[in-house]
């Protein structure tokens, strides 16, 4: 999307989440439409209680400036990426437009692409004798 400014957008987020919160009882509402896909610098933090998807890549709380963040890879995150629906629909977005844009390619070529690259110089294919 283009449009600069605007409310926050709420995204995915598993149902009775804040529930714990020892706050007043607050509900989640998702984002619907468009605005779901909004870049990320317009997505709703709530500092003490983190979107999950956030907290599992470790992403600082924000309650202090930080100067570098920590590197982890957890096995964690690997099922965060394979569940959350937001990067299963970024996924089947991204192998979907590959597949349109050059049919031919997909799926024997794709180990070697990544979207918005150039394709390089693949090795050209010798006949199997």
């Amino acid at each position: 999307m283009t449009r600069v400014g605007g409310p926050s957008v709420k995204p995915y987020q598993p149902a009775g989440y804040w529930r714990h919160m020892n706050f007043p009882a607050r509900t989640w509402k998702s984002s619907a439409g468009k605005s779901v896909y909004r870049r990320g610098l317009y997505t709703w933090w709530q500092r003490m209680f983190l979107h999950p998807s956030l907290l599992a890549f470790d992403a600082p709380s924000r309650e202090e400036c930080t100067v570098e963040r920590p590197r982890s890879n957890t096995p964690q995150q690997a099922l965060v990426l394979l569940n959350d629906p937001t990067y299963v629909e970024a996924a089947a977005a991204l192998a979907e437009g590959s597949s349109t844009r050059n049919p031919t390619a997909f799926p024997d070529d794709w180990p070697g692409r990544s979207d918005g690259c150039s394709p390089g110089n693949p090795a050209p294919k010798r006949p199997v004798s």
